[in-house]
Order: C-alpha cells, then sequence, then structure tokens
C-alpha cells in the first residue's frame, strides 16, 4: 500500500458544479444560513456542505465572509456605544469584558401558593357559555 487514496469516481454524465468563493464569501458577509447560500447559489445544500467541508479555499470563504460580517457588527456596537447607547455598552461590557450583573436571592421562602385549576369542561359547554355576544345586548 502506497499511502495514497484515491480520489471518488465522478459519474462522466454528471457535470462538475463550479462553486465561486467569491460568492460564497459574499453570502456569508450576509450572515445567510449554508442552506440559503446553497439556495441562492443553485446548487443542492449537500453540495455545498461537502465542497466547505472538503475544499479549504471554499471553507476560508465562508469563514472570511462570517468573520467580517461579526467585525462590522462589532465595530457598529462600540460606535453606539461610544455615541452614548447604553444597552451597547452594557452589551459591550458583558461580552468583551465579562462583566455581568449577577443577583444572589438569599434567605428562605416563608410563603407558599396553591393554584387551584377548575374542573374540565366539555367544548360545547364552554363555547356557550363564552361564546361571542352578537345580539349587541349586554349580558349580566
Amino acid at each position: 500500500m502506497t499511502g495514497k487514496t484515491k480520489a471518488p469516481k465522478k459519474d462522466p454524465w454528471r457535470p462538475t458544479i463550479v462553486i465561486d468563493p467569491r460568492q460564497v464569501e459574499a453570502l456569508a458577509g450576509l450572515w445567510l444560513t449554508k442552506e440559503a447560500t446553497a439556495d441562492i447559489l443553485g446548487v443542492s445544500r449537500t453540495t455545498l456542505f461537502d465542497r466547505i467541508k472538503n475544499d479549504p479555499e471554499i471553507e476560508a470563504a465562508w469563514v472570511r465572509g462570517r468573520a467580517k460580517v461579526q467585525a462590522t457588527t462589532m465595530q457598529g456596537l462600540i460606535q453606539s456605544a461610544k455615541s452614548g447607547n447604553v444597552r451597547a455598552l452594557m452589551f459591550l461590557a458583558e461580552r468583551i469584558c465579562g462583566l455581568k450583573e449577577t443577583v444572589v436571592h438569599e434567605g428562605e421562602v416563608t410563603s407558599r401558593y396553591v393554584v387551584e385549576l377548575p374542573a374540565e369542561v366539555p367544548a360545547r359547554d364552554w363555547q356557550a357559555t363564552f361564546a361571542p355576544n352578537t345580539t349587541g345586548h349586554t349580558v349580566n
């Protein structure tokens, strides 16, 4: 055995599907799912999944597109925080700095509540009781 693996035999009647890495990167940059990307490219989902898994160029394009949109989103959050957006600032503090407010409840529970559910009412009876008033008269 030489250590080489044979490439899978291709069906001579089936054309090779070409997937452009630039298109994959652009669609990944829109934060589309792989399924939506395959649909837009006009290839089967299995084909795209296999290419991302087995073709380093396609995989790198997918990762690069995702990273670009993450970077753009983060820059927008940072700009919003700098402009005084408190929610953006809190989000960044939690995610980047690890600052998260935690509430610790101490003490013991002294109250207990009992919830009683009414008996089951047949659908016909319920509908008769709670049917909309179509006569315009007020029911007391």
